[in-house]
């Protein structure tokens, strides 16, 4: 179970989200049907209850990936427009401008430039 939270200016508790699986989430009803709780506090409850969301965390895997495999494709293909650029103003290629000239940082731009400098050098044999 993870909660996530935050307090306000006057210190009141404010839950973000609840990450229960759906056992923790009976153990939990169960638990406060037993409770002896107000009328006030049952409400409050059950309106918590009304606004539980089920995630299917396999779509959400699949969705990330395909976003990475998308964000990861733009990358290389600024990095690529990059050096054909450098390349037209002959200047050195190298991560840094690379960076500069694709407006990625330059981390980015040292992860991909070995794989797409070697497709290059590939693609001339």
């Amino acid at each position: 179970m993870k909660i996530d939270y935050t307090y306000n200016k006057d210190d009141y508790l404010t839950i973000h989200r609840f990450n229960l699986k759906s056992y923790e989430i009976e153990s939990l009803i169960e638990i406060l049907e037993k409770a002896n709780l107000s009328d006030y506090e049952k409400d409050f409850i059950k309106e918590l209850f009304q606004n539980v969301k089920q995630i299917n965390i396999e779509n959400k895997l699949v969705a990330t990936r395909e976003a990475n495999k998308v964000k990861i494709n733009k990358s290389k293909e600024k990095i690529q427009n990059a050096i054909n650029l450098l390349k037209l103003e002959g200047k050195k290629i190298t991560p840094y401008e690379i960076a500069k000239a694709a407006n990625i940082s330059y981390n980015t731009a040292k992860k991909y430039f070995r794989n797409i400098s070697n497709e290059v050098v590939k693609a001339k044999k």
